[in-house]
C-alpha cells in the first residue's frame, strides 16, 4: 500500500506540475495574439505618422500660399509707394527750381525695397542741404495732400543759408 500511496503522491505532483504548465500556457499570448498586438501597435503608429505627414504637407502648402501672398502684397506696396515717391520727387524738383533758377540739386526720395527707403540730395551731403531737403519734402507733401498746415521747429533753419531760408519762408506763406 505504501508503494501505491507513493505512486499516487508522485502522480499528484506530476498532475500539479502539468496543471501549472497548462495554466501558464493558457495565460501566455498565443502567436496569433502576439501578432495581433504588434499589428495594432504598428497600425496606431502608422496612423499617427500619416496624420503628422498630412499636417506637414498642409502647413507647407499654407506657408507657400502665405509667401506668395506676402510677395504680391510687398510688390503692390512698393509699386504704390514708388508712384507716390515719383509725385513727391517731381514736386520737390519743381519747388527746388525756384531756388537759384534750379542750379541747386533737388532732394530725392527712393523706395528701395518693401521696408527700405533713402532720402538725400545728390552731390550735396551738407547739413543745410539736408534741412532744406526736409523742408522741400514737407512742402511737396503739403501741396499734394489735404494737410491743412505745416509746422517746423525754428532750429531747423539755423543750418540753412539765409537766402534759402528767405525763399522757404516765402514759399510757406
Amino acid at each position: 500500500n505504501k508503494d501505491l500511496l507513493d505512486q499516487i503522491s508522485l502522480i499528484d505532483v506530476q498532475i500539479k506540475e502539468i496543471d501549472n504548465q497548462l495554466k501558464a500556457y493558457k495565460s501566455s499570448p498565443t502567436v496569433a495574439d502576439a501578432l495581433l498586438e504588434r499589428h495594432l501597435s504598428l497600425k496606431t503608429t502608422l496612423d499617427r505618422l500619416t496624420i503628422a505627414n498630412k499636417n506637414y504637407k498642409e502647413k507647407r502648402a499654407v506657408d507657400l500660399d502665405f509667401s506668395s501672398a506676402q510677395k504680391a502684397f510687398e510688390g503692390k506696396v512698393v509699386g504704390a509707394t514708388n508712384m507716390l515717391a515719383n509725385k513727391v520727387n517731381t514736386e520737390m524738383k519743381r519747388i527746388n527750381d525756384l531756388f537759384d533758377n534750379g542750379k541747386l540739386y533737388a532732394p530725392e526720395l527712393r523706395i528701395n525695397k518693401f521696408k527700405n527707403y533713402s532720402f538725400s540730395t545728390p552731390n550735396d551731403s551738407g547739413t543745410g542741404s539736408r534741412f532744406k531737403g526736409v523742408a522741400l519734402f514737407d512742402l511737396a507733401v503739403l501741396h499734394q495732400t489735404a494737410l491743412p498746415a505745416l509746422v517746423h521747429d525754428s532750429i531747423m533753419f539755423t543750418n540753412i543759408e539765409s537766402p534759402v531760408v528767405k525763399k522757404l519762408i516765402e514759399l510757406y506763406s
